[in-house]
């Protein structure tokens, strides 16, 4: 279990997604599909409208400005793991 409640270890990644662990982050990708998990935020490369309310599209320029690369989007506010599981099982459907 990571500081922020989630056990990343303990999910059940969507068919063919692969997951990346490093000191700050935790990635999962499939293809060009990313989501990387940053404490209780999960940015998102491809922000789609099945992650509802929950979802904040950046700004062109935000994504200029905060030198971003290919990140769009971001999940804030993650409780644990099972909310994790439900939004990556949207996102990588």
């Amino acid at each position: 279990m990571t500081k922020t409640g989630i056990a990343v270890a303990d999910l059940r990644l969507p068919k063919n997604v692969a997951m990346n662990k490093t000191k700050t982050a935790v990635t999962f990708y499939r293809g060009t599909k990313k989501a990387v998990l940053k404490g209780r935020a999960l940015e998102v490369t491809n922000p789609i409208k099945e992650l509802g309310k929950r979802l904040r599209k950046y700004s062109q320029d935000v994504i200029e400005n905060c030198h971003l690369g290919s990140i769009r989007g971001v999940v804030s506010g993650i409780e644990n793991t099972v909310d994790l599981q439900k939004i990556l099982t949207k996102y990588f459907k």
